[in-house]
């Protein structure tokens, strides 16, 4: 049910208040005894509240919250009017308001505009905040996002350092196993060149004559490919003798030249 009324606030402004009242009937035989109109009880009940509670906000204080005002004085009171004639006052709301003088009115108006001009600012202001922050807050996870694939570079860089340096260490372990292997045998080979020389020659002296047989061989690796090198005797440590010596170790049988010019 709707009701209009005059209500007066602090600052001495009359306030003509049009209401909607939303109650229901929970006890027929209450509502009865109590009240033989039980719509305009109501109405005038709740007007008095109203005017005691308007009465007690200025103008400004009243616009900024009017509905409230009125619910909390009207439903947040525990009110015992409204059990008592057996019905329930459900809600309240405030359907329009303006002043009853008219110079004072065009003022109101125009406050309710500014104010509602301010509240669409405001309400602008907060989208275009909550735009800045959401901007803000995928600009700072871009950032995050590219510190933590720049960690993980970094993290891959250093994972394929250490990589790198284990299969260094293992090239060179490798390559100590390959060289303990070849002087094994490289050993093996002076061992058993050393024996088949007997025990009537000094060990230096087979010694030397390895390391002479030795860059024999090197000679004629070199020579027997398609590059031209050449040595001196002194480069090779070579000598008439020392030619000598290598064709009677590798053929005892053939004589060479020089072995006959010493015979003749």
């Amino acid at each position: 049910m709707n009701y209009e009324f005059i209500a007066r606030t602090v600052d001495n402004v009359e306030l003509a208040i049009a209401i909607t009242f939303f109650w229901r009937i929970i006890d027929v035989e209450a509502m009865i005894l109590k009240s033989a109109d039980t719509p305009g009880d109501i109405c005038t009940h709740a007007r008095s509240v109203i005017i005691q509670a308007v009465a007690g906000y200025k103008l400004l204080d009243f616009l900024t919250a009017f509905n409230a005002i009125v619910t909390k004085h009207i439903l947040g009171s525990n009110d015992k009017f409204y059990d008592e004639r057996g019905v329930e006052l459900l809600n309240v709301e405030v359907m329009k308001f303006h002043c009853v003088d008219k110079d004072t009115d065009s003022i109101l108006q125009e406050i309710i505009q500014e104010t509602t001009e301010r509240l669409k600012a405001l309400e602008k202001q907060k989208s275009d905040n909550e735009v800045n922050e959401a901007r803000i807050d995928g600009e700072i996870a871009v950032e995050k996002a590219r510190a933590q694939l720049e960690m993980l570079r970094i993290q891959a860089s250093v994972e394929q350092e250490k990589a790198n340096k284990e299969l260094v260490v293992l090239k060179k372990q490798h390559e100590k196993e390959e060289a303990i292997i070849e002087g094994g045998a490289e050993a093996g080979k002076i061992i058993a060149f050393l024996e088949t020389l007997g025990t009537e020659a000094p060990a230096e002296v087979k010694m030397e004559l390895y390391s002479m047989l030795r860059r024999l061989d090197a000679i004629k690796a070199v020579s027997s490919g398609n590059a031209s090198l050449y040595y001196t005797p002194n480069d090779v440590n070579l000598s008439i003798n020392s030619l000598d010596t290598y064709s009677a170790v590798h053929n005892p049988n053939h004589s060479s030249p020089g072995s006959k010019k010493a015979l003749m």
